[in-house]
């Protein structure tokens, strides 16, 4: 369905905007097979846009500073392989757990969120980690 609508967007800017990149357009049997699962790779909405953005799973340029939620897809922070980039901590659990393999991300109003630094994500970890073995001394009185 999200392919869907984004085919169906880029159609419409189509229209509006001849002087677009036409790499971008896509071609009728691209249409479809808007339904076909891929599994053999990380994104097929990713593929589809043709990022230039992204090379072997890794963003090299981040989206124009005014890019928001009404932008192109290939305006939104594209992540494949840095789950440090992920702002939302519940979607940044599932995407470390391999459920998902790809996540587009966009502002949507004026904070921005900052990426997690090395050492902030090392501390998370530690946290983590103590309130596992909390836990686990607790279970461990509780069965005394």
């Amino acid at each position: 369905m999200f392919q869907r609508q984004a085919h169906k967007k880029a159609l419409s800017s189509c229209v509006v905007d001849e002087a677009s990149d036409v790499a971008r357009h896509f071609s009728k049997d691209q249409l479809r097979h808007l339904f076909n699962l891929k599994t053999d790779i990380a994104s097929d909405t990713h593929d589809s846009l043709k990022c230039s953005r992204c090379v072997n799973g890794i963003e090299y340029r981040e989206p124009q500073e005014y890019a928001d939620t009404n932008s192109d897809l290939s305006e939104w922070y594209h992540v494949q392989k840095d789950v440090r980039k992920v702002p939302d901590k519940v979607l940044k659990r599932i995407f470390e757990c391999g459920v998902i393999t790809f996540v587009f991300h966009q502002k949507s109003h004026d904070v921005k969120s900052e990426i997690m630094k090395e050492e902030d994500v090392k501390s998370e970890i530690v946290k983590e980690e103590d309130e596992i073995k909390e836990n686990d001394l607790l279970n461990e009185e509780g069965e005394s």
